[in-house]
């Protein structure tokens, strides 16, 4: 049967990748920086077709699958520090088990080669602590530090008042070889935690709108509080409603509710013209309402027999699309098809030229 691209993912700011934000003194910095890119060592050489892994696709559920926010995160992040950034390989890296232990350091999935390839740009730790010290000193104004993966021992660390003395006083403590940037920013940490326990003390807008609550945090790079949730779309301008709106928060949401109605397996059968099976295609599928479960993206392959088998899918409709990557190594789309999956699945035929 056909493979899933790899087993699971999390790709974006969800309540696992949240977790990691109480160590932001310890983080490199996350695919959100707003900086331009400096020079970077250029990544590892990958290969551009055959290098996916397969995984078993008949799981008894599908795995989460990345929003369109989230890839565009992951390809920012990817494309700042040089690594690939195709999107069939975002997917697959989104869905391996063994790329999710990257993101508590990094913020994305990543593959433990790429984190190789990071490790070996870091910077010395010593001094980050050195800065976290001195930030210390000034609870309400010091608003976190982390390391600029742009440049050899790079840092940024932010206030919200006074920002000409802490630079002139950093410098003095620092050694010459660091390159340090101060940015002026609105709250402290000490705000944000503030803002963060009055999310945490009343939530009471997830049984009000019928949504989940999962977390609330902050990203070292931002200079606010993100209250993350599922549920319909429309719910995310409700939840803001219901704090007063205010401009230290962003709500966003981590897909919908989990799918309670029928399911079925999706078979597709890739063919050429001549009827002869076609292996080692991409197959990505996504439902086009972006209310049910799994509304990103999601990559498989077909196996030796041109198969690939999604199962236990919600009962929707889904846009299939059956692709490879070219010569050029970029992905090229062969066809794509609109099916709708009945309760208890279906088998469908997709016939493609060359």
């Amino acid at each position: 049967m056909g493979g899933r691209r790899d087993s699971k993912h999390r790709l974006g700011m969800n309540s696992r990748w949240l977790s990691g934000l109480g160590r932001i003194g310890l983080m490199l910095a996350v695919a959100w920086l707003a900086a331009a890119c400096g020079d970077l060592a250029p990544a590892p050489s990958i290969p551009s077709s055959g290098s996916l892994p397969v995984a078993n696709a008949t799981a008894t559920a599908p795995p989460p699958t990345p929003t369109p926010d989230e890839l565009d995160e992951a390809r920012g992040f990817r494309a700042r520090y040089g690594l690939r950034a195709d999107d069939a390989w975002i997917l697959a890296v989104a869905q391996a088990d063994k790329a999710l232990a990257a993101i508590d350091e990094f913020g994305v999935p990543l593959m433990p080669f790429e984190v190789q390839v990071l490790h070996a740009r870091r910077t010395d730790r010593d001094v980050l602590r050195q800065i976290q010290d001195y930030g210390g000193l000034h609870p309400d104004q010091y608003a976190g530090a982390y390391v600029d993966q742009r440049m050899s021992m790079g840092f940024v660390v932010m206030f919200s008042q006074n920002v000409e003395r802490h630079r002139k006083t950093l410098a003095g403590l620092l050694p010459e070889s660091v390159h340090l940037e101060v940015q002026l920013v609105r709250w402290s940490q000490r705000d944000l935690e503030a803002f963060k326990a009055q999310v945490e003390a009343d939530h009471g807008w997830a049984g009000l709108l019928g949504v989940q609550y999962l977390t609330a945090g902050r990203r070292i790079t931002d200079d606010v509080v993100c209250v993350l949730y599922r549920g319909p779309v429309a719910a995310a301008a409700a939840i803001a409603n219901y704090y007063g709106s205010p401009p230290w928060l962003v709500v966003r949401r981590d897909g919908p509710l989990p799918w309670s109605g029928p399911r079925g397996d999706l078979t597709i059968d890739v063919v050429d013209t001549t009827g002869n099976p076609v292996p080692d295609l991409d197959i990505t599928f996504r439902p086009l309402d972006p209310e049910v479960e799994g509304a990103g993206a999601t990559a498989f392959g077909t196996n030796a027999r041109g198969r690939c088998i999604i199962a236990n899918l919600p009962a929707v409709e889904y846009e299939v699309t059956v692709s490879r990557i070219g010569p050029d190594g970029r992905q090229q789309i062969l066809r794509s098809v609109t099916v709708r999956l009945p309760e208890g699945g279906r088998v469908v035929r997709v016939r493609i030229e060359g």
